[in-house]
Formats: structure tokens, sequence, C-alpha cells
């Protein structure tokens, strides 16, 4: 390709020697050359780096792929990884892999494609494939979506909305443009659970212009020992997701009904789906937020009416939410 932008692949390892070869061997397959790998070692206490590194020592440069290795001193969590990889990155794309996953062989290309195509795009969202199961709602064929837009109000309308029908949440399988992560600081919140969801939200409004390609540039792999996190893990970080939706409400936004009624589901999923209503030690201040949210005047006295219900304690609570929201 003419003009290729240079990506930066951002890989955090911790733990996963079962699957780091097959994503390191996917990447060094791509048939797009003009990039960056940044292996981010997040003090694994397997042989997950010492694989990595026999592949990296074996393949050395091919085609001029620059490869880097970094070790953290201690486990940090998955955004410190991310926000190390992106502090390190040189390229003018920014592309996350989670190391249990893998690539086609054309991942990279077909998504710098519409980069070259749309000079300066923000985002170019890839399409997803999951390994041994079927998730639907990650197929873009499913849900239409045109090939660019840079419509603001579109990004924001399709960011509230479900997986389903709105834009995945997940920062993996994207060409994130870097120049826009430095400019609006655009880093993870760290040691946290939501940190893909939280970096939405918390950035929704910086994203001008996204375009969407319909070829599978990811394969996703479920393991059947994904850790479940407990009420004890989720709590914290769920209010810290709730501070994320309050800077959301404080954003000077235009939303629609439709709009409103999918934000409050997004939260009322946080709050009851996650469990943190009758852990003691967060309800006080979980009530306290959603009584904040509440107060906002400019929101529509329904979804104000909605989080009042929603500081109550009682679980009963949620069928009068979405009856509200009908």
């Amino acid at each position: 390709m003419n003009d290729s932008p240079k990506v930066s692949i951002i890989i955090p390892v911790y733990d996963v020697e079962p699957y780091i070869m097959k994503c390191l061997l996917s990447v060094y397959s791509q048939t797009y050359k003009n990039l960056e790998v940044i292996i981010v070692n997040d003090c694994s206490s397997d042989n997950s780096m010492h694989i990595a590194k026999t592949i990296v020592a074996d393949k050395g440069l091919i085609d001029g792929v620059e490869v880097k290795l970094i070790e953290h001193d201690w486990n940090k969590g998955v955004a410190a990884t991310r926000n190390t990889g992106m502090k390190t990155a040189t390229g003018e794309y920014i592309f996350f892999i989670d190391s249990d996953d893998y690539l086609p062989d054309n991942s990279i290309e077909s998504l710098v494609r519409l980069a070259i195509k749309y000079p300066g795009v923000d985002i170019v969202h890839g399409n997803y494939q999951y390994a041994g199961t079927r998730y639907g709602w990650l197929d873009l064929n499913n849900k239409k979506f045109p090939e660019y837009v840079n419509d603001h109000q579109w990004i924001i309308d399709h960011i509230l909305k479900s997986d389903w029908d709105g834009l995945y949440g997940t920062v993996t399988n994207k060409l994130i443009r870097r120049e826009m992560i430095l400019q609006y600081d655009m880093w993870f919140k760290e040691g946290i659970i939501h940190e893909d969801e939280y970096w939405k939200f918390m950035y929704a409004d910086k994203w001008s212009s996204i375009a969407f390609c319909t070829d599978c540039t990811y394969n996703y792999f479920l393991r059947d020992n994904s850790i479940t996190m407990s009420i004890n893990d989720k709590a914290p970080s769920n209010l810290i997701m709730l501070s994320a939706y309050r800077e959301f409400l404080h954003k000077p936004l235009h939303l629609s009904k439709e709009n409103y009624k999918d934000f409050v589901i997004k939260v009322l999923r946080c709050v009851y789906e996650n469990g943190i209503v009758d852990y003691k030690l967060y309800s006080v201040k979980l009530k306290q937020t959603m009584r904040e949210f509440a107060s906002y005047e400019k929101l529509p006295y329904n979804v104000r009416l909605c989080f009042y219900y929603m500081s109550l304690p009682r679980f009963f609570v949620r069928k009068k939410v979405v009856s509200l929201l009908v």
C-alpha cells in the first residue's frame, strides 16, 4: 500500500502460556508489514514470556517488523499494561490484541485499507469471530452500519445502545489514531474491571469519525476458565464506572428519549446485575450516586425517577424502572 501508516500492535501478557504462541505467530503472519509489535509482560508467573522471547528470537525482524519487549516490575493489570504499550508506541495507529486471541493473516491490511480510504479517521472498527461459539451480536454484518461515519451524534447514539445494536465496548480489534489518544490523554483507568467500558464512555465525545470493516479481522477465544469476579471485586469497579456515567451526564450532549432509555439500562445493569446493591460496604455510596443522578434537572422526569428508584434498597424496583422507560 502506498503511504501506508505504521501500526503499533500492543499485546499485554499475563499467564497465557497455552495461547501466546498462536497469538504471536498470527501477528508475525500479517500480510501488512509496516508494524511495531509491543509485548508487555505484566509479571507472568508461567512460561508465557519464555515462549514469547523464543518466538521473537527465532523470527527476528521479518520484513522490517520491529518488536519491543517490556517488563513490568509488578503485576499492574491489563489497563496499566495497555497504558505502558501506548506510551511506548510510535505508530500512527494503535491496535490492541489480547494474548489469548489471534488474528487472520490479512487483519491489519483490511483495517489499514479503510484508514487510507478515509484519511485521519479516528477509529477503524474490525469484525469479530468467536472461536468455539457464536455471538451474533458481534458480527458487523448483522448491524448494517455504514462503512464510514463522521456524524458525532450518530457515534454517541450507538455508544449508548446495547451490544446487539450498538458499538461493542472492547478496545481490541480497532485501529485507534494515536494522535487522538495523546491529544486528549485517553489513558485507561487502572485497577478496575471495566477498563474498556470506562474508556469508551469517558472519551465518547472525542471521537469525530469511525469506519467499519466487515471482514473478519479478529478471532476471539472464549476460555472455559474465564475469571468470574466476586461481588467484592466488582463493587469498587462498578462505583468507578458510575463515576464515568456521572461525567457523561455532565457533557453537553443532545440525547433523545431512546438514548436516555439505553443509558438508564446501562446504569441499571451496573447497579443490579453486577450485584453491588446488597453489598453493605458500598450500598451507601451507591444510593448517594443514584440520588445525585435523580437531582439533575436537565434530565427528563421519567429518567430522574428511574434513578430515584435505583437508590432504593429493594431488588424488585428493577421492574418499576423498566416500566418507566416504555
